[in-house]
């Protein structure tokens, strides 16, 4: 007890009541002063009072305030309040800013010198609307009944109209009130429920704000401003409203079926539009229709016989003639049935036009009577009549030689292949944008059969097996095989490599069939038995991906040709594959349409987005008509060579 500084002695003891501070000091290296010590007990206290001894429970305590550092407790009780207990120079080291405590009340470091625009004056007041208090430029909470004089004189002037208002509509409110929420009002207004939703529709009256800032306002239909597009919304409005709850009619409902089902290929067909249409008509070019002998123009010229194919074919080197004529591009081309002397060219344009491939190659007829563009074009077995498909969802039966429309087909969708029964002219099969495949009766107009197992627009309709099986394919990268007049698929062809087939030609020998793969390939599948795909038959190094680029393959079925999305034209040799030749063909455009005369052995026709059908032959000078003077000759020795040598034609025996 004695280190304690002589705690329960009578007061004479020889312990030195200062060595507490000195230690202190040595411990801090600060001196004491006579201020920070305490004076002797004697002095502080009046003589009349002696000291008592400290019960023993205070010793504790004592040893407590001995580190800080320790003073008699008899002497700090009888120091007066305004006495400094601590040293002062500070105990320890002193703490970093960041653990500093902000003294309370302040705001945080804000810009004494902020000059609020519009946006920050809205912004604080709809703050101090929702809360009741907010922070002037100086970081002090005000409230609302000091206005805006804390946020610059401009800004005070400008909106001192709109904060009034808003005092006026919501009162004063207090200041740093509780935050609760706004009263919006009630939810049926005076008027009764049945003029709320007459003014409303469903949803309750506004608010009191909201009544504030539209109260007074005038729109343009009141003030008879409207301008067309608005007046155009109006209408169609007013319209809406009318038709709901009425019942729709059948061909309402027919327009409704057809935009669902033609939703996902919207981008590839024109809009449904009420009441277009166009009358068909045709106009004959040529000189007469009948010659001398009695013979139409639609008839063969003498010496060209269906069947003579020839048994060596060539691959084209030059352009021996050009068709001109349509006003948009050319998307297909076909030849007559058998002897190719005549030449349809659908086109975008909607108008299908004839043309002489012998002699001298010249426009006959134009067949017009569509509204959009041309899709497909088929002749029927005899070619004296055909079929043309347009995007205007209409199939319309031409004859040939005189122009007259024989018949009118349609189911309200966008036909996209054309394919007539090769055992009965009286048939024919279109593959629809509504997933189906559809067969028509040209005497009675009706449908007599649907195929539709296709998840997606069916794309091209072969007969294969002389008109006994039916290959279809469809943008569900999907190839079906049906059974003639049979509404069930027999064969079912899906692959987890396939690609979308949209064009598709038969091989001539019958038993295979060439599709183009959207894959930037020639794919060949079997025409017969299994329908199998011949893996070692692909033809590729042309980009048709995105294109229906028709293949063609010559009479000898040696060679096979294609055009691409870059105007050019390719050719392959059927065995191996390798490719022989290619070739800048059309501009501005790809080259969509290729096909070999059934006859002879290097024309090859082509048409593209340009608007231009071509002609393709090995020879500087055309085949011309009169065959039979030639018949069994081969090319002239300048145009026959073996493959690889410059400059000249590829030919391949069958």
């Amino acid at each position: 007890m004695e280190a304690l500084g002589g705690y329960g002695s009578s007061g004479s003891s020889s312990v030195d009541s200062d060595a507490p501070h000195r230690a202190a000091a040595a411990l801090y290296g600060t001196t004491p002063s006579a201020a920070a010590v305490p004076a002797p007990v004697s002095a502080a206290l009046p003589s009349s009072v002696s000291p008592s001894p400290p019960p023993a429970a205070a010793l504790p305590v004592c040893s407590v305030l001995v580190a800080a550092p320790a003073i008699p407790l008899s002497s700090a009780l009888a120091l007066p309040s305004s006495t400094k207990l601590l040293p002062s120079a500070p105990l320890g080291p002193e703490l970093p800013s960041r653990l500093r405590k902000r003294p309370a009340g302040t705001a945080g470091d804000i810009d004494r010198d902020v000059t609020y625009d519009d946006a920050a004056f809205g912004l604080h007041r709809k703050a101090m609307l929702r809360k009741g208090t907010g922070l002037d430029t100086e970081g002090n909470e005000v409230d609302l009944n000091d206005g805006v004089r804390f946020w610059g004189k401009d800004t005070a002037e400008r909106h001192a109209e709109r904060l009034a208002e808003a005092e006026d509509a919501f009162g004063v409110v207090p200041a740093r009130r509780r935050r609760r929420r706004q009263d919006t009002g009630h939810l049926v207004s005076a008027a009764g429920v049945a003029a709320d939703g007459a003014a409303y529709g469903v949803w309750g009256p506004p608010d009191a704000e909201t009544r504030v800032w539209t109260e007074g306002t005038v729109t343009d239909a009141a003030a008879g401003v409207m301008t067309a597009e608005q007046t155009a919304e109006k209408e169609h409005v007013e319209a809406s409203r009318a038709r709901r709850g009425r019942e729709k009619d059948e061909e309402e409902l027919e327009d409704d079926d057809a935009r669902l089902a033609e939703r996902r290929v919207a981008h590839l067909m024109p809009p449904l539009r009420a009441g277009e249409k166009r009358e068909p008509t045709s106009e004959f070019h040529g000189g007469a229709a009948v010659d001398y002998q009695g013979r139409d123009w639609t008839d063969a010229p003498p010496g060209v016989r269906a069947g003579d194919a020839p048994g060596e074919c060539y691959v084209p080197k030059k352009c021996a003639h050009r068709f001109t004529g349509h006003a948009k591009g050319v998307h297909v081309v076909r030849l007559y049935p058998g002897t190719g002397h005549l030449l349809l060219s659908g086109g975008l344009d909607g108008e299908v036009r004839c043309w002489r491939t012998y002699g001298d190659r010249r426009l006959m007829r134009t067949y017009m009577g569509h509204a959009a563009g041309v899709r497909d074009v088929a002749f029927d077995n005899s070619g004296t009549r055909f079929a043309s498909a347009s995007f205007d969802r209409t199939i319309r039966l031409w004859d040939t030689s005189s122009g007259a429309v024989l018949g009118t087909f349609g189911n309200r969708k966008v036909p996209y292949a054309l394919a007539f029964y090769p055992r009965d002219d009286d048939y024919f099969v279109v593959g629809c944008s509504d997933n189906r495949a559809i067969t028509y009766r040209i005497s009675t107009g009706e449908i007599t059969q649907e195929y539709n197992h296709h998840l997606a627009p069916v794309n091209t309709v072969t007969f294969t097996e002389g008109g006994n099986r039916l290959v279809t394919t469809s943008d569900d990268k999907k190839v079906l095989v049906w059974e003639w007049d049979v509404g069930a698929p027999i064969k079912y062809i899906s692959e987890p490599g396939m690609h979308t087939i949209p064009a598709v030609t038969l091989h001539p020998n019958g038993r295979f069939w060439l599709g183009t793969s959207l894959d930037n390939a020639i794919v060949v599948y079997a025409a017969e038995d299994k329908y199998n795909v011949q893996r070692k038959k692909r033809f590729r190094g042309h980009q048709v991906a995105g294109y229906a680029c028709q293949p063609a393959v010559s009479p000898n079925g040696r060679l096979v040709g294609s055009g691409d999305g870059n105007g050019r034209v390719f050719f392959w040799d059927w065995n191996s594959g390798k490719m022989y030749r290619k070739f800048q063909a059309h501009d501005r455009g790809p080259t969509i349409g290729c096909v070999w005369h059934p006859l002879e052995p290097s024309v090859v026709f082509t048409c593209g987005w340009d608007g231009v059908i071509k002609i393709g032959s090995s020879s500087g000078e055309a085949d011309t008509p009169g065959r039979e003077e030639n018949d069994g000759a081969t090319a002239p020795p300048s145009a026959v060579h073996t493959p690889g040598r410059p400059g000249g034609a590829i030919r391949c025996r069958a």
